[in-house]
């Protein structure tokens, strides 16, 4: 599709997204217990508005869609792949890697390392930062700077939990990077108490 066509692309999508904004809540034990039930329709509609931005390009229109996605489906993969695409296409790969890790903690994705090794292999340092493992190649949690995106992505991951009321889970979280990669247990305790 040339830019014409991408361009017209974003015209639907954006008029898409105000249709299903526009429409009433359905009817649900969630809705009635007072929880906000998102239609996935929506969520994807946000993702691929990102894809058709990155196309135009306008990276930060892109990046801008894909958040949204994500808010709205945290349970998803693809909103969480998308925001990584749009930060590698503005240039930001680090934060991208952080985006993509705390993908992997919430959603349990194994395709996490095929999506991340090759943000790490762009690094001056790529022989520190990725390690051989089981299936190829994979980040390296000895590394300073893998730890310190697991620690971030922790952080991202524990906000997540909080806003879908999985206290518990976030907890877990954070015990479990402290233990496993010493994480600083002070900035990821008060992420808990700010609730």
């Amino acid at each position: 599709m040339k830019g014409e066509g991408w361009q017209r692309a974003i015209q639907l999508l954006n008029r898409t997204i105000s249709i299903l904004e526009a429409l009433p809540p359905t009817s649900s034990p969630s809705i009635e217990a007072g929880q906000v039930v998102v239609p996935l329709d929506l969520a994807e509609a946000y993702r691929t508005l990102s894809v058709a931005w990155l196309r135009v390009p306008d990276t930060k229109k892109a990046y801008d869609a894909a958040i949204r996605a994500r808010d709205l489906n945290p349970a998803s993969s693809d909103g969480y792949r998308s925001v990584g695409n749009a930060l590698r296409a503005s240039g930001r790969n680090e934060e991208a890697i952080t985006a993509l890790m705390e993908r992997q903690m919430l959603t349990s994705d194994p395709s996490l390392s095929r999506d991340i090794v090759p943000l790490y292999q762009t690094r001056p340092d790529p022989v520190f930062t990725v390690t051989e493992g089981p299936n190829g190649p994979e980040p390296n949690p000895a590394c300073p700077i893998v730890r310190t995106h697991i620690c971030l992505a922790v952080a991202e991951a524990m906000r997540v939990q909080l806003r879908l009321h999985r206290q518990r889970e976030a907890t877990l979280m954070m015990m479990r990077s402290v233990q496993s990669y010493g994480c600083a247990p002070d900035p990821l305790q008060k992420i808990l108490t700010q609730r």
